[in-house]
């Protein structure tokens, strides 16, 4: 019963562990048009 609490764990860290190298190889690969797009979301965030 224990290994069934801990699976939904696991599946759940799995995707967003490769989600998060993913964006970070995006990041390190270009920096300039990722912050740029940062820039304009807060902006568009804050304007609506």
């Amino acid at each position: 019963h224990n290994q069934l609490q801990y699976l939904p764990v696991e599946m759940w860290s799995a995707p967003m562990l490769t989600d998060l190298n993913v964006a970070n190889n995006s990041l390190k690969e270009l920096p300039a048009p990722s912050v740029v797009s940062v820039r304009h979301t807060e902006k568009v965030g804050r304007h609506m």
